[in-house]
Parts: C-alpha cells; sequence; structure tokens
C-alpha cells in the first residue's frame, strides 16, 4: 500500500478541520483495498511483515469469458498470470488463487521475484490450490517467491518439464498427480531440447513435496538440483526413462516413507549432494538399480548418506555405492535383485548394519577391489544365487538362513514369527518400541504384542 502524502507551501497552516479529514483518508487508506476488502500489511519486500485479515481468494476458469474480475467462479479470470501483481493490482501476499475445473493449456510462467512484496508469510503463503478436474496440458515454471503453496495440480500429457520451480524459498508442493511427461525433442539444437521432467526444484531452499504421484516420465520424475533443506515423503515415483528421483549437488535433503518403482534408477544421488538422508523407501522393480550413487571424484561430504530401513527389491542391482564416503545403510532389507543385492565401488568406509540381503545374484560385490575400509556387522546372507560376498573381507555376525518373509510376491517384507533376523540385530543398537529386547535385521521389524506391522 503506497503512503498518503500532502504537500503545504511554506509557512501555510493546517486547520484542525483539515488535520481531522486528512486523518481520517489515512485510516481508511490502510485498512481498506481498493475492492473494499481489508489489506494487510506486508512489512516490505522481505516478507516479514504481520498479516492484519485473511487473504483473498481469487478464481481462475479456462473457459470463463473475458473481463472476470477473479471475485468468484462466475466472474472468474481465464489464466492465473491475470490473478497476479502487476495485472491484478488488488492482489497481495498470502493471496489463494484457486483453479476451478477445465483444461489449463496455457504455459504459464509466474515470476515471483518481480513481486513488490514477498509472495506469502511463514504462517501464511501464498496457496495456488487446484479442484477437482483442473488439468495442465502444457508446462508451469514458476521462478522466485517466497512463502509458496501448491495443492492438487495436476500435469498430463506435457512436452516438456511439468512444474519447475526455481530461486524459490518455502514452498510445499502437496497432493500433485503428474503423468505421461514427454521429452522435447522439436529444437534442431539438441542443446535446447527440454527432458520429459516431471518435477524440478532448483536453486530452491526450504521445499516440501509430500502425498504426490508422478508416473510415466520420458527423464526423471523429479529433479532436486543445486538446493537445499529439501523433504520429499510420503509420494510415489513411477516409471521413469531416467531415474524416478533424482538428488543432484543438493544439502540436507530427506526423503521418506516413499516409493521409487519400474524405472531406469528408483533414487539417484550424484554430483556434491551432501547430509543426505533416506528413511523408510522402498525401491523396486528399477532396471539398473534400486539405490544408485556417483559422487563427483575425492568429494567428501561434511555430513555422508545415510539409508535406514529401506527395501531394495527386485531391482538389476539393488544398492549401487560409487565414489561414496562414509555412507551408512542401517537395517536394510535387500532381495530378488537379477544382479548383486549391493555394489560397492571405489567407496572408503563404507558400513552396512542389521542387513537382510537375500536371494540376489551376488550378495555383497566390490567387483573392482576399489572399496576402502567398509565394515558389515550383522546380517543375513541366504540363497544368493552367485556369491555371498565378492572382494569383502571385513564382515561379522553374520546368519545364513531364510528369512521367512510374510509374502515377497505381493512385496510383503515384513518377518513372521519363526523368523531367525527377529533379535538378530546389534545389541547395542535400540529397536522400535514393541520390537524389545533386541533389534531385528532387515527393514520392518516384527512388533511381538501384535504380529507384524508393515512399513511399507
Amino acid at each position: 500500500m503506497k503512503k498518503l502524502h500532502t504537500r503545504r507551501k511554506k509557512g501555510e497552516g493546517m486547520g484542525l478541520k483539515h488535520f481531522v479529514v486528512l486523518l481520517a483518508v489515512v485510516f481508511a487508506a490502510s485498512y481498506c483495498r481498493y475492492d473494499g476488502t481489508s489489506s494487510r500489511n506486508s512489512g516490505g519486500s522481505g516478507g516479514s511483515g504481520t498479516v492484519a485479515s485473511s487473504e483473498a481468494t481469487w478464481y481462475v476458469d479456462p473457459a470463463a469469458p473475458a473481463g472476470g474480475n477473479g471475485l468468484s467462479p462466475d466472474s472468474a479470470f481465464r489464466s492465473i498470470t491475470e490473478a497476479i501483481y502487476p495485472n491484478n493490482p488488488q492482489w497481495d501476499a498470502g493471496d489463494d488463487i484457486v483453479l476451478l475445473a477445465g483444461s489449463y493449456s496455457e504455459r504459464v510462467t509466474l515470476d515471483l521475484s518481480q513481486l513488490p512484496v514477498a509472495a506469502g508469510y511463514a504462517g501464511n503463503p501464498m496457496v495456488i490450490r487446484a479442484e477437482a478436474g483442473a488439468v495442465f496440458y502444457a508446462p508451469m515454471k514458476i521462478i522466485g517467491g517466497k512463502y509458496l503453496r501448491l495443492e492438487n495440480l495436476v500435469f498430463s500429457d506435457v512436452t516438456g518439464e511439468a512444474l519447475v520451480i526455481e530461486g524459490a524459498e518455502g514452498v510445499v508442493i502437496t497432493g500433485c498427480d503428474i503423468r505421461r511427461i514427454y521429452n522435447d525433442n522439436s529444437s534442431a539444437d539438441p542443446s535446447l531440447n527440454v527432458p520429459g521432467n516431471g518435477m524440478r526444484l532448483e536453486n530452491v531452499s526450504g521445499a516440501t513435496i509430500e502425498n504426490c504421484y508422478i508416473d510415466t516420465v520420458d527423464a526423471s520424475g523429479v529433479v532436486i538440483r543445486n538446493s537445499g533443506s529439501v523433504v520429499v515423503k510420503t509420494s510415489d515415483f513411477i516409471s521413469a526413462g531416467d531415474s524416478a528421483v533424482v538428488v543432484d549437488s543438493s544439502n540436507k535433503v530427506e526423503l521418506r516413507d516413499s516409493s521409487f518403482v519400474s524405472s531406469w534408477i528408483g533414487l539417484q544421488i550424484r554430483g556434491t549432494s551432501d547430509d543426505v538422508y533416506v528413511f523408510h523407501c522402498a525401491a523396486r522393480g528399477n532396471n539398473f538399480a534400486g539405490v544408485a550413487t556417483s559422487f563427483d571424484p575425492g568429494f567428501q561430504p561434511a555430513t555422508p548418506l545415510k539409508v535406514e530401513r529401506t527395501i531394495v527389491t527386485k531391482n538389476g542391482v539393488g544398492f549401487y555405492f560409487s565414489n561414496d564416503r562414509y555412507t551408512t545403510v542401517l537395517n536394510p532389507t535387500v532381495a530378488y535383485n537379477t544382479n548383486a543385492g549391493v555394489v560397492i565401488s571405489r567407496t572408503v568406509g563404507f558400513t552396512m548394519t542389521n542387513a537382510i540381503v537375500v536371494f540376489n545374484d551376488d550378495g555383497i560385490a566390490d567387483y573392482a577391489g576399489t572399496a576402502i575400509d567398509s565394515y558389515i556387522d550383522y546380517l543375513d546372507l541366504y540363497g544368493n544365487t552367485g556369491s555371498d560376498l565378492v572382494n569383502v573381507v571385513t564382515y561379522s555376525n553374520v546368519i545364513h538362513a531364510d528369512p521367512y518373509f510374510t509374502d515377497s510376491d505381493l512385496n510383503d517384507y515384513s518377518l513372521t514369527a519363526t523368523s531367525p533376523c527377529i533379535d538378530a540385530g546389534d545389541p547395542n543398537v535400540t529397536p522400535p518400541a514393541g520390537g524389545e529386547p533386541v533389534v531385528d535385521l532387515g527393514a520392518i521389524e516384527y512388533i511381538k504384542d501384535s504380529g507384524e506391522v508393515p512399513l511399507f
């Protein structure tokens, strides 16, 4: 809101009546928006101001007639860009944009870095929310902005990258459904062609991807590049021509309770990625590898990669670790991979504990003999048709027994009551509640008071 200024000639006085009138005008201007609804103090471009009242809601309908003011479904704007400043001068930080049912075929670019204020506030983000039946058939790109929430967006049959977020801060992407995304190979110059990624986050800080579903993409489901403090949770990534999820040269990335399925690589971590944590995930049916790393040679992360209670099954290779430094894998279940269950190559200080590695070709392999200071402790090696261990010389507390999964055909890798993997783990590790007295081997702890409780 612009400040109100008055100017007097030198020496000119102001009477009490004029002062009272002016005070009333200033008060009204500071409280009312041009459309009669209350405004919010933005606190400047940093977005640190306080919220004086509830946000406004703007409606978008691609089939609406031109000239709508966006204030109701019956007078909706025709595109998202109409709903945001400067096209909509009444837009303010923290406003909601509701996308009504319809086919959105316009290629959208929102440069939120050009807004006069932040997109939203920590407790009141700008929201773009799609109602049932709203489908995008063209890419969306959002540049910059602070405190943005995208809800229930649906992309289908898009050529190029479906959703791109660049240079933003405090972004939540929730409930999105992205399917059938194709490479854009229309340029005669191959360097200008665009990969068919479902979602790409680049130079983003403080982002969450949750409850999303991405299926059938030519390139990768999600690419997280040069970003920090990103959480991916409770999402499914399926049938990517490259990787279901790529973490590339990013810092402090957490992936939990998600699945990476039927792609070339399920989860790929590469470049100079630091402080990556994978927890309660599943990688299944990927052609090359379920989880693969390819760190830059010689790169030493400040906080090494940690993978915990993750199921890696029915892939080419289960885990493929390359150029890792001090990676830790805790309580994995690695089974039915057509090649090796675990491959370590040019690694230093690799550690695996409380593992089930069964029914693969080879179990754990250092084919090139390049791994240094590996340590493998407390594991079940069984039914591997090649060798249990290839060039792995430092290991202890190994059993060789059928783990008795509940139903591997249905991808249920919980343990039955007679499994020898129950209470067979490291006694110095605290088991989950109900799993006492000793932690089990594998990703799914057998909870003794209620039977198996699958986590996937």
